[in-house]
């Protein structure tokens, strides 16, 4: 299936000092509700900032049918969207023309179609001057659900492909909000349809639903699959809707270390006590932690994604690493030291430190010749999910044996390699 909305390793910061998103990778297909959740100040506005192109990425690509946005005229973009905000800018005017705001080339029924789609057309024909009734100073003469209803219409009488939710039920009261959630379910058939929301009760039921922490997409899945995986999503859920916290798998140490090229060799009762001589440490989401010269880390809890640097000085993710994955002796998994592990949301590691690997190789010959012979694996980390997208970066030569890179490209095949280009504001 052809995707309608795409985003591809999108970056984007409004300041130098701190990035708003970081390779953000999103598949949005034709007719599918799709919505973004996730703390506050996690980024989900700046996706819909870019869908409508108030602002361009710094890195990577939003494509709509494969066509990068900004190789289209605004016009096009735009015509193609409707747009329902959590704070409803009405003008102290009549009500057909708040309507026509989305459409100044609106005809009288289409109008009157909008607001029927909007379920509001019955309440305005009950005023004495029906479509002719003026709002008031921000709409200050209607409710707020009928304020967000006439959004609605505004929205829909452009009839868009695309319906864009930034919000749109958060400032109603709970049984207002089901109605109008009632109501986008039913307008938004046929449409592709992006919600923003920290309002979880109203994306039940929606296709896809990507949860964004710290700028990055952490979750993906429906709401049952994410409440099934027991991470920030159920985490969420349970502080909204009041109910007991997922609870935490145990985690088990000696299956993880069985993955492990280095034990591969030992049997159940040795990984045991391999498993007992492991320490606790705990990384804070955004949180880095160096490779260390010798230490093996296991991932008990969270996830992280795995940085390399590449040819330009910058840290590029290579692989990503949740429960069970391990991260360190780059010697032994293929590489060379130096990778960085970034937590994308808290994570509790188990440690393995040199002194203890070097108790282990006495004692055991199967650790001492992994230890000693030449790399055994060329993933980084073991276990972990390599991020195809980046295969094709210069830093994937220090975890891919072959021959040795080219010379480094030039400025314009590094923008095209990499999709940096230039973003342009407006």
């Amino acid at each position: 299936m052809t995707h309608w909305i795409a985003l591809r390793g999108v970056g984007f910061s409004y300041t130098a000092e701190r990035p708003t998103l970081r390779n953000v990778d999103v598949d949005i297909h034709v007719g599918q509700r799709v919505a973004f959740v996730g703390p506050t100040g996690a980024g989900k506005s700046s996706i819909l900032q870019l869908l409508m192109r108030f602002y361009d990425p710094d890195e990577g690509a939003v494509l709509f049918d494969g066509v990068d946005v900004r190789d289209a005229t605004l016009e096009s973009l735009r015509s193609q969207l409707g747009v329902v905000f959590q704070d409803t800018f009405l003008f102290n005017s009549t009500i057909r023309d708040n309507i026509a705001l989305g459409n100044p080339q609106a005809t009288d029924a289409q109008i009157e179609a909008a607001a029927r789609a909007a379920e509001l057309h019955d309440f305005v024909m009950s005023l004495p001057r029906g479509y002719d009734t003026l709002v008031g100073e921000r709409g200050g003469r209607l409710s707020g659900g009928q304020r967000q209803r006439l959004s609605i219409a505004r929205a829909l009488v452009r009839d868009p492909r695309v319906l864009l939710l930034d919000e749109a039920t958060s400032a109603l009261d709970p049984r207002t909000e089901r109605l109008i959630s009632d109501t986008l379910e039913r307008v938004g058939a046929g449409r592709t349809t992006v919600a923003v929301t920290h309002r979880l009760m109203s994306i039940t039921d929606f296709d896809t639903i990507y949860v964004i922490v710290d700028g990055e997409v952490v979750e993906r899945g429906t709401h049952a699959e994410l409440l099934a995986r027991g991470e920030t999503y159920a985490g969420l859920w349970a502080e909204q809707t009041g109910s007991a916290p997922p609870p935490q798998p145990a985690f088990d140490e000696v299956a993880a270390l069985a993955r492990i090229p280095l034990f591969a060799g030992l049997d159940p009762s040795t990984l045991g006590d391999v498993a007992s001589r492991l320490q606790t440490f705990e990384l804070a989401a955004g949180g880095t932690l160096p490779e260390g010269a010798g230490q093996l880390y296991v991932v008990r809890r969270g996830r992280g994604e795995v940085l390399v640097r590449d040819f330009v000085g910058g840290l590029s993710p290579v692989a990503a690493v949740g429960p069970g994955d391990a991260f360190g002796l780059a010697a032994l998994l293929g590489g060379e030291p130096g990778h960085v592990l970034r937590a994308t949301e808290a994570m509790s590691l188990s440690v393995l430190d040199d002194d203890s690997l070097r108790a282990l190789a006495a004692l055991h010959p199967s650790v001492a010749a992994a230890l000693a012979g030449p790399p055994t694996s060329d993933a980084v980390p073991a276990g972990g999910t390599r991020l195809s997208r980046l295969t094709i970066a210069p830093g994937a030569a220090i975890v891919v044996p072959g021959p040795p890179p080219p010379a480094a490209p030039g400025a314009e095949e590094v923008r095209r390699l990499t999709g940096a280009m230039p973003a342009m504001r407006q």
